[in-house]
């Protein structure tokens, strides 16, 4: 079993920051013990309007601002029981994300998406692209608004997990996470595999069949390696379709949602998302995502 002690969480200081940060603190029943909060100042963006003269002295006054809002978060996270770190620095955080989170041996990034469809919270301009097509860890993405529960103001909590797998070597990676989570109290789970119908379309009646038997047996193997990691309520679901829109669909029935899914691999190849089900699901879905 794999788990998550130790999270980055790049923060901007925006609307939904905190609320994230407060639903990260929850992951402590799954095991996590350490939260580094990362945050930059992003001096290149407004270099070239102000004199030299005033530059420092604004990156100065911007940081020591910084670093009293992040005392806030460290204050919450060890009423918690989580301990924290604080990184405040200076420039472009594209490329200095990943180094940071190599240098502090993370088990997995926070991120999340910007755009009219997306919120904007945390990196994931080309910034968080760069996190979810390069980085070697798993990430956690956030909807801002979309995962927050209207009631209470705080994101949703999590109920119910939602595990697709195509049955590769890829997805099933999640199997390996997926024992922390009914520890902490989290053993309600949904697997669903999705069958290209584009495939069918060329089989023939018996292959088909065929077909469809060896995913039930995948399926009830699957369930049954659940019920060993302490899953009490599983589900298990066999439909046909495009991928990425059942995936979305089936996450809109539950709020309360927390999607696992597996990438093609990550690595230092820009291809590990590009135009894949994972990549569409993460731009799509309202519902919060673990990338393994």
């Amino acid at each position: 079993m794999k788990e998550i002690k130790k999270i980055l969480y790049p923060v901007s200081f925006q609307k939904y920051t905190f609320p994230i940060f407060e639903k990260i603190l929850e992951l402590k029943h799954f095991g996590l013990k350490e939260v580094i909060l990362l945050y930059f100042v992003e001096s290149y963006k407004f270099s070239n309007f102000i004199s030299e003269e005033f530059i420092s002295k604004i990156i100065e006054d911007w940081k020591k601002l910084a670093v009293e809002k992040l005392m806030e978060y460290e204050k919450t996270a060890k009423e918690n029981g989580i301990q924290t770190k604080v990184i405040v620095l200076e420039g472009n955080p594209r490329w200095q994300i990943l180094k940071i989170a190599d240098e502090n041996k993370v088990d997995a990034i926070i991120t999340g998406f910007q755009g009219d469809a997306l919120y904007t919270d945390c990196y994931l301009d080309a910034n968080s692209e760069l996190i979810l097509r390069s980085c070697k860890y798993p990430a956690f993405v956030f909807r801002g608004s979309e995962n927050i529960n209207p009631e209470n103001g705080k994101l949703y909590d999590w109920r119910k997990i939602l595990f697709p797998t195509d049955f590769s070597e890829f997805s099933l990676k999640v199997m390996d996470y997926l024992p922390m989570f009914p520890k902490g109290g989290l053993e309600k789970i949904e697997v669903i595999h999705i069958q290209d119908e584009n495939l069918f379309k060329h089989l023939t009646p018996d292959t088909i069949d065929n077909y469809c038997d060896k995913d039930k047996k995948r399926m009830e193997n699957i369930k049954l390696k659940l019920k060993e990691m302490g899953f009490k309520d599983i589900i298990t679901n066999i439909y046909s379709g495009t991928p990425h829109k059942i995936i979305i669909e089936e996450s809109k029935k539950f709020p309360e949602m927390l999607i696992i899914m597996g990438s093609r691999g990550k690595s230092a190849s820009f291809q590990m998302l590009f135009g894949s089900t994972t990549e569409r699901v993460a731009r799509m879905s309202k519902s919060p995502i673990l990338i393994i």
